[in-house]
């Protein structure tokens, strides 16, 4: 080789060798690849859930930080190591004797325990929860972001919450977001470890939720931690700040491809002992990452199973006739694994639930009690490899939902002596009777009590609609007027509800009119309700417009906020004005501004007066909040005369804010003032809408009001027109009867007794008829009947509209036109249904976050109903099947022998089924057995046979046995009952010889059980021995007046002997002959009788399906003199070391192949090797070619 080639060489090797110095000084991760191996990690782990197991003191705390915190923390996030368990299990033993401080510590303990499927005490959120729909760490306290989330947190894993709670709760974060993504504490900077908390609760609960209601707030939160992500130090990496490191990448885990680089400047951190820093919290949150993320690349074994069973109701309680959503959340769910579930109460009575897209629904009707729902995941083999149960009460529940008062006639002769008969109806939704009064009164013109009469009626679970007897009262009024019809029912002195409605009373020289009135053949639209009858009536009577009634005073309330602009001012004023023109002579009108504390315009029936006030405020200034509740306080102040009656007018076109939201119903009822709300729709937020809505029909129902939403601004005086026209027209001539149909019931499902004169097709869809009657007379009564069939049909949301626009047209005897509109007729329907809504819609974002239900999808729609077609071709299997057990006491020693039937319905053929019997523990769903059986079928498509299963490996308690099979592929659950199973119990007979006792006494005991045995001599006497029949007695317990026996799977005689004294030198030479032949015994006789107690002893505290060991204390001791022994045995050090051998032949062949991409293509210590390498060549090469040179010089 010549020289130039040498130095060629070596300028090559040093050039690769500079590039690579430069290289390895980069700090930018694009330039390195600090890649860490799944076998790091796993060790790492190791040593991290070491620390924290040797850091653990005996009673399961770690003594450090604030109070219980550390024990919290470590208890949440190591939930899911498996390795961790242990730990888990004495923090949580140390937490139970400990009691929280405030709502952060209620929290994070609760917390502690959802995650690792423990029972906590309910907590009432509505209560905890402040007007802001934040959470404080105390009652009294501002609220912060941290307790709300956590609060959030504790929600979505319970069960004892109101939908309504989350959705104030959700719209509280979205406030108090940032708008660059972040969150903050209260008056702080931003927090970028609450940012990636907050981040992380909303991701983990999107399939749980309607995602699309908050998915901005996550989008923002994850685009601001990744700009504060530093290339050098993630978020950072020292004491204080790793923190943050550490949840951000518990929150992006899986999101993106740099997890693997994070944990790896992690895991740089770890102390050679295994700590993050020697800290509790940060080492615990490490584990989890780690762990997580082990499972995640399928490094780790991954258990599916189901974590939680969200429960979900309308309003958050569970009570009579509620529709509950059971939703399971799955962890590791896999293709061919199939979902089931299964309800059952405490008397025994099952069911097995619909599967409907892994989420089951169950009305709970009129049942009461305890329940638990058990829920399986079933692998593609059948095999059950997961079971949740979830346990919920239906409690008592009664409430009437509806009134209706049917009065007859609505208009009476005076003088005639006709009775008016009085019937209250009302629909009640309860699971319990009750016995209720229907209260009823008259009153006259002067608001006097003229009858009254109580009504009583034991009413509830099996009865929904139900009517109270006819009250009749005949009247000695003399003068015209009004009367005043009231129904209130109670139960007891409480009150459920009120209604009222009114009698007409009329002399035979008033002027003629016409009555138009209708009734419907049912009250209520239940959920099976299939047609609805309704009953148009004609009545020709002689009766006067001029209708004597008390003066009225009347307040109208007009919104100035800023929300409403200059036409809708007018057009509310306008509205006023016409409520004014409509006024008598001697009724008065107060204004009030909603904005203004003060009264505006005080009472006065000087319309012209009036009528140029309200002209002046044309041009008024707008501005402000819309504090409803605070004005209508107010008003209840302003009305002080009491022989007036008493109407509050509202006009408004917002929500209600800037005050406290509480009425002062005590004094609208004392002063039986009615309030008409009018809500101008057009102006409201979708997502304020609802809310909106609530509020002003809560106003006009609680006085007996009433509520009218206007969707446009053109259309308020129509409305205020609707409220105070007059009610009652005169008889007339040239009659036209109109109303349009086919709004919610398809045209063609109607039916008419006497067709219609004309039929009109509105742009709508919807038609209008009409009836033609030249005259109606007085005292004549004519009728019209609509039939509204095919209602079972159609989708059942609140209210279902049976008939709209009514109209009826004539002229009087004066030749004068004559219109009179009635109520479109809509009937409420009273099953309830909880609509949830998955549309994934960004759009729809702000309108969904506020609506406590959403619309139904198509899908949902299909969710929901029971009624799916199915295509006659298509090959429909169905099979049923029951499950039972023998009779009589079943015994955990013991085969027990279940019963099954099946039966094959459809037009599919199946012969032979797969099937199982799963055994469930209700304590401890963790505990179970699984028996497979095939199925013979027989040539009718039925079995019945009996299947043994082995129950030697359960504990006593009461289980859940489930049916299952497999159908088409898929396993479905057939049937479920329940069974106790018990462990057999031996007689102990003690027997006593002479001179003594024993303290104790004869009994049943399980094999196993510990029996501890007291021999007391009496005076005189002394103890000698124990005899027993079977081999029960060790040979040193024989003389030993104290001892205690392990029970065998058979009785036992045993006997205590009792002598003299004077024998008592006797008794001495024979113990120190038994205590030599004790000691000279063999350790092997020792070891193999203190095995069996031990495994004896642990089947002994099989309590109700729990495993305990038989002496925890000295368990608990011995583990940690163990462990802090330095000196370990050379047992634990096999263990030990057989573990580790284990753990690395399982990562032994990681390769990058199975990694992540982090991004990185060098590694920065193969760079380090080949600088090695290339150094020694180098040098090798400048020595080859210093001996070239020297040769070529000795050459010339």
């Amino acid at each position: 080789m010549t020289k130039v080639t040498l130095r060629f060489i070596a300028i090559a090797i040093a050039f690769v060798m500079c590039v690579e110095v430069a290289l390895l000084r980069m700090d930018n991760k694009v330039y390195s690849d600090e890649v860490i191996s799944s076998t790091e990690i796993k060790n790492s782990l190791d040593k991290a859930i070491e620390w924290i197991d040797n850091t653990q003191n005996a009673d399961g705390s770690f003594k450090k930080g604030m109070e219980i915190y550390d024990e919290e923390i470590v208890s949440y996030y190591l939930s899911s190591v498996k390795e961790s368990k242990q730990i888990v299990n004495k923090t949580i033993k140390y937490l139970d004797t400990k009691e929280t401080r405030n709502n952060d510590d209620l929290f994070r303990m609760n917390l502690a325990k959802y995650m690792n499927n423990i029972n906590t005490a309910s907590m009432d959120f509505e209560k905890l929860q402040n007007y802001d729909g934040g959470f404080s760490i105390s009652k009294g306290y501002e609220s912060d972001v941290l307790d709300t989330i956590l609060a959030l947190e504790n929600m979505y894993l319970s069960d004892d919450y109101a939908q309504k709670v989350v959705e104030k709760t959700l719209k509280y974060i979205k406030k108090n977001q940032n708008t660059n993504g972040s969150f903050s504490y209260n008056n702080e900077e931003e927090s970028i470890f609450l940012t990636a908390y907050v981040y992380r609760v909303l991701k983990e609960n999107l399939e749980l939720n309607d995602g699309s209601a908050y998915k901005g707030i996550i989008d923002k939160a994850y685009d601001y931690l990744l700009k504060k992500e530093n290339t050098k130090n993630a978020w950072g990496l020292d004491k204080a700040s790793i923190k943050n490191t550490l949840i951000c990448t518990s929150a992006l885990l899986g999101n993106d491809d740099n997890t693997k680089s994070r944990i790896k400047e992690i895991n740089d951190k770890l102390s050679s002992d295994g700590s993050l820093y020697e800290d509790v919290e940060l080492t615990a949150m490490y584990i989890s990452i780690v762990s997580d993320y082990l499972q995640m690349i399928n490094e780790k074994d991954v258990d599916s199973y189901i974590k939680n069973i969200v429960l979900a109701t309308e309003d958050g309680k569970i009570k009579a006739y509620t529709d509950i959503l059971f939703k399971p959340v799955v962890i590791g769910l896999k293709e061919g694994m199939s979902i089931s579930a299964v309800l059952y109460d405490e008397n025994g009575n099952s069911e097995v639930l619909e599967n409907k897209e892994n989420t089951f629904i169950y009305n709970t009707k009129n049942r009461i009690g305890k329940y638990h729902i058990l829920v399986n995941l079933i692998d593609e083999n059948g095999e059950v490899i997961s079971s949740k149960i979830k346990k919920f009460n239906i409690d008592e529940y009664f409430e009437v939902s509806e009134l209706n008062v049917e009065v007859t006639p609505k208009a009476y002769k005076i003088g005639s002596k006709r009775r008016i008969e009085i019937t209250p109806k009302v629909y009640v939704l309860a699971n319990a009777d009750r016995k209720t009064s229907a209260y009823i009164s008259v009153e006259d013109n002067d608001g006097n009590t003229i009858y009254s009469n109580v009504k009583e009626l034991v009413c509830g679970k099996d009865n929904r609609c139900v009517s109270y007897d006819t009250s009749e009262y005949v009247p000695a009024v003399e003068e015209k007027g009004l009367l005043k019809v009231n129904v209130a029912i109670k139960e007891g002195i409480k009150s459920l509800i009120n209604k009222s409605t009114f009698v007409k009373m009329f002399e035979t020289e008033d002027e003629n009119r016409i009555d138009f009135d209708y009734k419907t053949s049912v009250d209520f639209i239940e959920e099976d309700t299939k047609s609805v009858n309704v009953d148009l009536n004609l009545s020709g009577k002689g009766l006067s417009e001029n209708i004597k009634r008390r003066p009225m005073d009347i307040i109208i309330i007009l919104d100035d906020s800023g929300s409403m602009n200059g036409d809708d001012w007018n057009e509310a004023l306008d509205g006023a004005i016409n409520i004014v023109s409509k006024m008598q002579p001697q009724d008065r009108v107060e204004f009030r501004f909603i904005t203004k504390s003060s009264v505006m315009h005080e009472f006065s029936s000087d319309k012209e007066e009036i009528f140029k006030w309200i002209e002046g405020k044309r041009r008024f200034f707008l501005w402000g909040g819309t504090p409803i509740y605070r004005n209508l306080n107010a008003c209840v102040k302003d009305f002080k005369d009491e022989e007036r009656d008493k109407v509050i007018y509202l006009f408004s076109d917002g929500v209600r804010e800037g005050d406290e939201k509480v009425l002062d119903e005590e004094g609208l009822k004392e002063k039986e003032i009615t309030i008409y709300t009018v809500l101008l729709e057009s102006n409201i937020h979708p997502r304020n809408l609802s809310k909106a809505i609530e509020d002003m029909t809560y106003f006009a129902d609680l006085t007996g009001g009433r509520f009218i939403g206007v969707e446009n601004r053109e259309d308020i005086t129509k409305c205020v027109d609707d409220l105070v026209g007059d009610i009652f027209k005169m008889a007339g001539r040239d009659v036209t009867v109109s109303m349009t149909l086919g709004k919610d019931i398809p045209y063609e499902n109607i039916s008419f007794e006497i067709e219609p004169n004309e039929v009109i097709e509105n742009e709508d869809g919807t038609k209008t008829v009409k009836f033609l009657k030249d005259y109606v007379s007085v005292g004549e009564e004519f009728g019209l009947k609509v039939s509204c069939g095919g209602l079972d049909e159609i989708e059942k949301n609140e209210k279902i509209n049976l008939i709209k626009d009514i109209k009826l047209e004539y002229s009087n005897e004066n030749d004068e036109k004559v219109e009179r509109i009635l109520d479109d007729i809509d009937l409420e329907c009273v099953k309830k249904i909880r609509k949830f809504n998955t549309e994934d819609n960004e759009d729809s974002e702000e309108s969904n976050l506020d609506e406590d239900v959403n619309k139904l999808t198509d899908d949902e729609k299909n969710l929901l109903s029971h009624n799916k077609e199915i295509d006659d071709d298509e090959e429909n299997i169905k099979l049923s099947g029951s499950v039972g057990f023998t009779d009589g006491n079943h015994y955990l020693d013991d085969n027990i022998t279940a019963k099954i039937k099946m039966n094959l319905e459809g037009n599919g053929t199946i012969q032979n089924v797969d099937s199982s019997i799963v055994l469930v523990n209700v304590n401890d769903e963790n505990i179970k057995k699984e028996t497979d059986k095939n199925i013979i079928l027989d040539a009718k498509g039925t079995a019945s046979t009996e299947v043994d299963v082995n129950v030697d490996t359960l504990g006593e308690g009461e289980y859940i046995a489930v049916l299952i099979a497999k159908i088409d592929g898929t396993y479905h659950t057939l049937d479920v009952t329940t069974i106790n199973l018990e462990e057999k119990r031996y007689n102990l007979y003690v027997k006593v010889k002479n001179g003594g006792k024993v303290s104790c006494e004869s009994g049943l005991y399980k094999s196993g059980e510990l029996v501890k045995l007291k021999a007391e001599a009496n005076d005189g006497y002394v103890f000698d021995k124990w005899v027993s029949e079977g081999d029960v007695l060790d040979y040193n317990q024989i003389n030993k007046s104290e001892i205690e026996i392990v029970m065998p799977k058979s009785d036992v005689i045993i006997t205590a002997y009792f002598v003299q004294k004077e024998d008592e030198e006797t008794i001495e030479h024979k113990k120190e002959t038994n205590k030599r032949l004790e000691e000279s015994d063999t350790s092997n006789k020792t070891d193999k009788r203190k095995s069996s107690k031990n495994k004896k002893s642990k089947k002994k505290y099989i309590v109700k399906g729990k495993h305990r060991n038989s002496d925890d204390k000295k368990t608990n001791i011995n583990i940690v003199n163990k462990k802090n022994d330095g000196n370990n045995s050379k047992d634990y050090n096999r263990e030990k070391s057989d573990k580790e051998e284990l753990n690395n032949s399982k990562y032994q062949n990681d390769t990058n192949k199975s990694t992540p991409k982090t991004g990185d293509y060098m590694n920065k210590d193969l760079i380090r090797m080949l600088l090695l390498i290339q150094s020694m060549s180098l040098i090798m090469v400048c020595l080859l070619l210093k001996k070239k040179e020297k040769d070529c010089t000795n050459d010339k």
